[in-house]
């Protein structure tokens, strides 16, 4: 039907959705949707009416069986990810264009928003972000309580009607803001279905997933962040048009509203709550890289196939467990009699070298260091691996800005190949917290023990036919490979922990019962 509708040949895209099935053909991406996650266009309408210069254009194609059928504009450009190097490039030169904009777009939302944009109810809005940022100023360590405050006592500055309620898109991160590497100019957003309407300003906070690199420790901002910072205001403003203090007041009051309301909880045995002194930012979207980079993993395995290294090295993406201790390493073992395997931090000091092997490497300043172990000896000859090789693998790495992305992963490859059910060898990483401050684990399992799949994200690639057309995904089921199980609290909020509300010794045997029980696992 692809074919039909654009009389081209359609490509699967590197990523495909757990509703959705997508092919591109030259400039244009047909979309198949699953019966019930048919798109809103009216709404999605509405959005493009005020954005239209930054978001690819939808129209229904009709149905395909039960299929829904949508045919999009490609966006061009590449995801901010892999424009960094350029556009950081002297000093930020090409950002400038970038942050000019991005201003543009939001403006766009103050200039462009028509009153036949449904709207939500105002007093309802008041009283959902009173209620949230009061229990914010209650819960959050002391340091934020004044400023929260002020801001619970300013909201009616944003929700009162002589502010505008406007599209604001909510997911604004590096993988959905595409950018021309040659210009810095905004080639578009992708995601628009995150989109909500809002008091204008709500998303500003998103400005730092450009201004600075986000690392496992934090946040790195470039060293001008704040002249950068300054060039977008400026440009924001000039483009409102006449816009007065008692404007940017209460961008401002939007902005840091905004902010608390997307970062300021953690989620504990479902329950969605203030976050609290040294915590770690769980995140709720695990960054699916099959989708932002799945060009680079695919170099990665054709460099890892003509090395003759397919059978024991695979990539793997590099996302937080969770905070390691002091003095400690994640070490994989066995997890008892279960069948699976579980992996926590140890004291470095309990760590016997000789019956344990390094299994991820990160590069770092030109070299492969290893940050994970596992128990048992390396599956592969050390100086069975060519330098040429490891020299190939390094470079590309560095020259496409992989180095916080992907890590280097040794493991028996070749095992998958010869079983014909290769999703048989799917493996799931399920973070466990233990109690509400107690122990962090991840147990790795089949992924055909899992009650629900959908939704999980890949995190790791290998070979798997040795001379075959590699892709980071396969759309009829999961290829070989790792995920990171999506555990969807009580609350509807989506994240990758599962909390266990147990404060019994820890064992692999009762780990599993807890997850069988809490409908994770197959008993």
């Amino acid at each position: 039907m692809a074919a039909r509708i654009t009389g081209g040949s359609p490509m699967p895209n590197p990523l495909q959705g757990a509703s959705s099935y997508t092919v591109t053909v030259g400039e244009l991406i047909i979309q198949f949707r699953a019966p019930g996650a048919a798109l809103d266009l009216d709404f999605i309408g509405h959005v493009q009416s005020v954005c239209a210069a930054f978001m690819p254009w939808h129209t229904y194609s009709g149905k395909c069986g039960d299929l829904h059928v949508y045919t999009m504009r490609k966006l061009g450009g590449v995801c901010m990810y892999l424009a960094r190097a350029s556009v950081y490039a002297n000093g930020c030169y090409l950002l400038r264009q970038t942050l000019a904009d991005f201003a543009r777009l939001f403006a766009s939302a103050w200039c462009n928003t028509s009153d036949s944009l449904p709207l939500p109810d105002r007093l309802s809005l008041y009283s959902y972000y009173q209620s949230k940022l009061t229990q914010l100023s209650t819960g959050l360590p002391q340091r934020f309580r004044p400023v929260l405050q002020q801001l619970i006592r300013r909201l009616p500055n944003i929700t009162n009607t002589d502010w505008p309620l406007v599209p604001n898109h909510t997911d604004l991160l590096e993988n959905n803001i595409h950018v021309e590497p040659k210009t810095g100019e905004l080639a578009g957003i992708c995601d628009w279905v995150d989109t909500e309407i809002s008091p204008f300003g709500m998303s500003l906070a998103s400005i730092e997933n450009i201004l600075a690199v986000s690392k496992k420790d934090g946040l790195y901002y470039q060293a001008n962040h704040q002249e950068l910072r300054d060039l977008f205001y400026s440009e924001l403003y000039k483009r409102m048009g006449d816009v007065s203090s008692w404007h940017k007041e209460r961008v401002e009051d939007a902005r840091l509203i905004g902010l608390f309301l997307a970062n300021g909880w953690r989620y504990d045995d479902g329950m969605q709550l203030p976050a609290v002194e040294g915590d770690s930012p769980h995140v709720t979207k695990q960054t699916m890289l099959q989708k932002t980079i799945g060009d680079k993993i695919i170099g990665l395995l054709d460099i890892a196939e003509r090395h003759s290294m397919g059978d024991n090295i695979g990539f793997h993406s590099l996302h937080r467990h969770t905070t390691l201790p002091n003095g400690t390493v994640h070490v994989e073992s066995e997890a008892g009699k279960t069948g699976y395997k579980w992996s926590k931090a140890t004291p470095v000091e309990n760590v016997v070298l000789s019956e344990v092997h390094p299994a991820f490497f990160k590069l770092h300043e030109g070299h492969f260091v290893p940050f994970e172990f596992a128990e048992g000896p390396l599956p592969i000859v050390v100086n069975t691996i060519p330098e040429t090789f490891l020299n190939e693998i390094a470079a590309y790495i560095a020259d496409n800005g992989l180095d916080d992305m992907l890590a280097l992963q040794i493991g028996d490859f070749a095992a998958r190949r010869v079983h014909k059910d290769l999703a048989m060898l799917a493996t799931a990483e399920i973070e466990v917290q233990w109690g509400q401050d107690g122990e962090n684990l991840t147990l790795c399992a089949s992924i055909n023990d899992l009650v629900d799949t959908s939704g999980n994200v890949q995190t790791g690639w290998n070979v798997t036919v040795p001379g075959e057309k590699k892709e980071p995904f396969l759309p009829d089921g999961p290829p070989p490979g790792e995920y990171w199980l999506t555990s969807k609290k009580g609350n509807g909020a989506v994240t990758h922990k599962v909390w266990v509300g147990n404060t019994a010794s820890i064992t692999p045997e009762l780990v599993v019962k807890e997850l069988i029980g809490m409908g994770y696992l197959h008993g």
